[in-house]
């Protein structure tokens, strides 16, 4: 026969490995997490990296055309003699449609004449 203090100990042994057990899975659930945020931290930074890079490119691509458009607007200075003036932006007031911008309403509206 068993006396209640070692079967309050058996008792006492079960729900410790019970709730280790328990403790144990929930770790692996975490690690799994960590996990998963490792490859989105990754995924993530891959995708900084390449719009950063694609940024840089276009600086570099704008920078390049501009140089291109200086170099030609000096060319066609020495050429002519005269400064040349970019033309400058069409007017568009006599246009059929404008866009209002009010909060109630952003569609565009017909004017009428």
């Amino acid at each position: 026969m068993e006396s209640k203090e070692v079967k309050a100990l058996c008792e006492a042994i079960t729900v410790l490995t019970t709730q280790s057990s328990s403790l144990a899975a929930r770790c692996d659930a975490i690690e799994v997490r960590f996990g998963d945020l490792t490859n989105c931290h990754s995924n993530t930074e891959l995708k900084i990296t390449t719009l950063v890079e694609g940024q840089q490119a276009m600086i570099a691509t704008v920078t390049y055309l501009a140089e291109r458009l200086d170099t030609i607007v000096s060319r066609l200075e020495n050429m002519g003699g005269e400064s040349v003036t970019p033309p400058s932006p069409p007017d568009h007031s006599h246009s059929r449609f404008t866009t209002s911008f009010a909060p109630s309403s952003r569609r565009v509206k017909a004017k009428h004449r």
